[in-house]
């Protein structure tokens, strides 16, 4: 509940925004009750409906906006910081090594060694996934 209700720092829209076009009522609001909400006459409540739809389209349309504007940016902003980046990949059969980032609770993380390997790559599965075979390592 509260990651839908802060707003994002870029879009400056929360995610409960995006999806009902209203802000979200926390349960720290003082009145909760239905009866404030809504009116009894009929014809009021018709109308109030009726502009409650028309000036939700509009804010959702304007927060939508601002969010692909916003995504633009950021895709602009990833491509200049992948400038000199090149990507690697490997073949059936190289031999790689392996970061691993556990951590043991019985060694001393000062000497630990992070790479393991070396391991012999099956295939490409994707650009960054690829099926490795294990090695067995002392």
């Amino acid at each position: 509940m509260a990651h839908r209700a802060v707003p994002h720092s870029a879009t400056r829209y929360s995610p409960f925004y995006l999806v009902y076009g209203r802000e979200m009522r926390l349960p720290t609001e003082d009145d909760l009750t239905p009866e404030k909400f809504v009116t009894k006459d009929c014809a009021s409540r018709r109308d109030s409906i009726q502009h409650h739809l028309e000036t939700l389209a509009d804010r959702l349309k304007e927060a939508y906006q601002v969010v692909r504007e916003t995504n633009r940016i950021g895709r602009d902003r990833q491509e200049y910081y992948n400038i000199g980046t090149k990507l690697v990949t490997f073949q059936s059969g190289d031999m790689v090594y392996l970061k691993d980032m556990v951590k043991s609770k019985q060694k001393c993380e000062t000497f630990r060694i992070f790479w393991k390997g070396p391991h012999e790559v099956i295939r490409r599965l994707a650009d960054l996934n690829y099926l490795v075979k294990f090695s067995r390592t002392k």
